[in-house]
C-alpha cells in the first residue's frame, strides 16, 4: 500500500525536505562531522524512497 506522503517521482523529493532539513543540508556542505553524518542519512532516505517509489510504480502498472 502506497503512503500518500511518499513522493512518486524523483523530482518530487524536494517536498520531502522540510525547512529544518534544508538548513542541515546547507550545514553539511560546510563540513562538520555531525552534519556530514546527517547528510548521509538524508541521501540514504532519499535512495530508499526512490527504490520504494519505483517498486510501487512497477506493481501498480503491472496490476492495472
Amino acid at each position: 500500500m502506497r503512503h500518500s506522503s511518499i513522493p512518486t517521482k524523483l523530482e518530487d523529493f524536494h517536498l520531502v525536505l522540510d525547512q529544518q532539513t534544508k538548513v542541515e543540508f546547507l550545514d553539511a556542505i560546510c563540513g562538520s562531522k555531525d552534519s556530514r553524518m546527517r547528510l548521509n542519512q538524508i541521501f540514504g532516505q532519499l535512495q530508499h524512497l526512490a527504490r520504494q517509489s519505483a517498486i510501487d510504480q512497477f506493481c501498480n502498472d503491472r496490476y492495472v
